[in-house]
């Protein structure tokens, strides 16, 4: 017994290796790419991608009695005048465009909460949001990412920024 799940294949993993989140982290940056490539209705919101939770704090950890990681994700949107903040026409925007990706297309579980793309029996990624900033930088830091010679350096979506 694993995890709390009977299985045969010893192999499971409880915890989100290194190779498995660069693999994760493949995958939800595809989904950004999709988002704000040029011919997208929603790239003039310049959107990211990004890990939230035990994902961008890197502490991950299988479900119990689950055979897929649960990966949260926030979608950010820049709206810098503050006119397209109604979320759900947002959320619907996001759906609509990663519903015309090929393969995201087929990977989509309905959830009326999040956007879920499921990988079965591996992991399915939660999108959250969209949340919507007006500034060209998230003001928020979402997880440390390393100290360096007791300077703080923390993660904004994709940027790195020393914590001053």
């Amino acid at each position: 017994m694993l995890c709390g799940i009977q299985h045969t294949a010893a192999a499971l993993q409880c915890h989100l290796d290194r190779v498995s989140r660069q693999h994760v982290a493949t995958r939800y940056h595809a989904i950004g790419d999709w988002l704000a490539a040029d011919d997208s209705p929603l790239a003039i919101h310049l959107p990211e991608i990004y890990p939230q939770g035990s994902m961008a704090l890197e502490t991950t950890v299988r479900p119990r009695a689950s055979l897929e990681f649960d990966l949260d994700l926030v979608c950010l949107l820049l709206d810098p005048n503050g006119i397209n903040t109604d979320p759900q026409e947002l959320f619907r925007k996001v759906r609509a465009r990663i519903s015309l990706h090929g393969i995201f297309r087929g990977l989509l579980v309905s959830h009326d909460k999040c956007i879920r793309l499921s990988y079965a029996n591996d992991f399915h990624l939660d999108v959250m949001g969209p949340m919507v900033h007006t500034k060209l930088e998230c003001p928020v830091p979402i997880a440390v990412e390393e100290v360096e010679n007791h300077n703080v350096i923390v993660r904004i979506g994709n940027r790195r920024s020393l914590l001053q």
